[in-house]
C-alpha cells in the first residue's frame, strides 16, 4: 500500500484529522494535505513525528516507504541516512522545503561527513544528495551523473562550488565569487562563459553549498 493511502486510512480509524495531525506533528495543515494527495513524502524527522502522533509501531510506518529494504534498522552508530533529491528543485522552494523533492534515502559513513548531519538522533545540519546535470563543472571533478551532497545551512563563501537559483534561467551548480554588488558563477569547463548577475537586477539564491560529489567513472 502506498503511504498516503496508509494514512488515509490512519487517520480515519483513529477519527484524527488533518489539521490536528498537522498541529501535534509541527508541520502546516498544506503539507499534510500534500502527504495525504501523495504529491510527496515526508522526511525521516517528520516521520518520526507522524509515528509519535499516531502511535503506530515504527516498524509498520517505515515498511510504508520502503525504508525497511534500505537496511534502515540495520544502521549503527557510525550511519546516517541522507534523503536524496529528484532530478530537479521547482522553482521559488527555499531549502526550508526540500524536503517535498525527497525521493529515497542513502546510507552514509559519518565518517566521511566533515560535519554533524541531522537525522532521527543526532540535532546537526541538514543535508541533501542531488543529481548533476551537464559537464560544465568537469574541471572539478563533477560529471552529468554524479550525485552531489550539498548543505542549504552552510554559508557559502568566495569560491565555494554552490547551487544556486537564477531567475529566468533556473538552477545550476557554479563556483561563486562575490564582486562589490556582482555575483560571479563560474564553471570549471572552459568551455562555458562566466554567468553575471546583478542581484538587484535578477533574482539569484544560493539554495545549498556543495560538500562532495559522488561519481562512477
Amino acid at each position: 500500500m502506498k503511504f498516503n493511502l496508509w494514512l488515509s486510512e490512519k487517520l480515519k480509524e483513529l477519527g484524527m484529522t488533518q489539521r490536528k495531525l498537522a498541529e501535534q506533528a509541527g508541520v502546516s495543515p498544506a503539507t499534510v494535505s500534500r502527504w495525504l494527495s501523495g504529491e510527496f513524502e515526508p522526511d525521516l524527522t517528520n516521520l518520526r513525528k507522524i509515528n509519535q502522533v499516531l502511535g503506530v509501531p515504527e516498524r509498520e510506518l517505515f515498511l510504508q516507504l520502503g525504508l525497511v529494504g534500505k537496511d534502515f534498522f540495520t544502521l549503527d552508530e557510525g550511519e546516517v541516512m541522507v534523503p536524496v533529491l529528484g532530478n530537479s528543485i521547482p522553482c521559488g522552494k527555499p531549502g526550508g522545503e526540500l524536503e517535498e523533492c525527497i525521493e529515497g534515502y542513502e546510507v552514509f559513513k559519518r565518517s566521511l561527513l566533515p560535519f554533524p548531519v541531522s537525522d532521527s538522533s543526532l540535532n546537526g545540519i541538514r543535508a541533501y544528495l542531488i543529481h548533476a546535470k551537464g559537464d560544465s563543472m568537469q574541471g572539478d571533478g563533477i560529471r552529468h551523473g554524479d550525485r552531489v551532497l550539498f548543505s542549504p545551512d552552510l554559508e557559502a563563501r568566495n569560491g565555494d562550488i554552490v547551487i544556486v537559483y537564477i531567475e529566468d534561467e533556473g538552477f545550476t551548480i557554479k563556483r561563486i565569487f562575490f564582486q562589490n554588488s556582482t555575483v560571479i558563477l563560474q564553471a570549471s569547463n572552459p568551455a562555458y562563459p562566466p554567468i553575471v548577475v546583478q542581484p538587484d537586477i535578477r533574482e539569484i539564491r544560493i539554495i545549498g553549498k556543495v560538500i562532495m560529489h559522488i561519481g562512477f567513472h
